[in-house]
């Protein structure tokens, strides 16, 4: 059974009283590359469907960008006739009080995924990403090596700083029969990577900014 989500807000308490936390499983299931369970490929329905792991918070739900905010400050309504957009995105997220917080996930021993989004393109999972820590890069290399082998193209260019300077980034990517794993490293954030699951070309959604 899958390993308890964590709040990121809340990780020192819930470290504290409860149970070591657990890594996400990912890997290839089926075919099909998959992220704590979430397979590339499955349609939005079955995202949404997908039983939260033992332990999670009561009130972790799903929020996907084409419904209303999830917010009790906001009144937002979409209207139900409206034609589903062809790009959703979605993530988990838990209210503490009027606040609604992004579910973090136990990623290694060490490290978190943080706040995991789901692209869906034309209602199926087309692409999973998130974020980590920058110290986390040597641990998930190793990880996805034990699970795919050796890396297809190590990358090596630089990154522009806000205040103009420029540092080095590595790109690994592991390039699949049913799809593409990567990790940039650093991300916009220069304090955390970016990971990302992606399906075959024809179902790659667009980059987000």
């Amino acid at each position: 059974m899958r390993c308890a989500s964590r709040l990121a807000l809340a990780a020192i308490v819930l470290l504290a009283s409860g149970p070591a936390v657990c890594q996400t499983s990912f890997g290839a299931a089926s075919g099909s590359l998959e992220f704590n369970g979430a397979r590339l490929g499955m349609s939005l329905s079955e995202w949404k469907l997908m039983p939260r792991a033992e332990g999670s918070p009561a009130d972790v739900t799903a929020t996907c960008s084409d419904e209303a905010v999830p917010d009790s400050a906001s009144r937002v309504k979409f209207s139900t006739s409206a034609p589903a957009p062809p790009l959703v995105v979605c993530s988990y997220a838990a209210r503490l009080g009027r606040y609604m917080l992004s579910e973090d996930l136990p990623l290694t021993k060490t490290y978190f995924a943080r706040n995991p989004k789901y692209y869906f393109l034309s209602g199926r999972l087309a692409k999973i990403e998130f974020r980590s820590s920058i110290n986390a890069f040597g641990d998930l290399v190793a990880v996805f090596e034990a699970k795919f082998g050796q890396e297809s193209q190590t990358i090596r260019d630089q990154i522009r700083t806000p205040f103009g300077l420029k540092l080095p980034r590595v790109q690994k990517i592991w390039r699949l029969p049913d799809g593409l794993v990567r990790i940039v490293d650093p991300s916009a954030s220069l304090d955390q990577l970016v990971v990302d699951f992606t399906g075959p070309v024809s179902s790659r959604p667009t980059p987000a900014g």
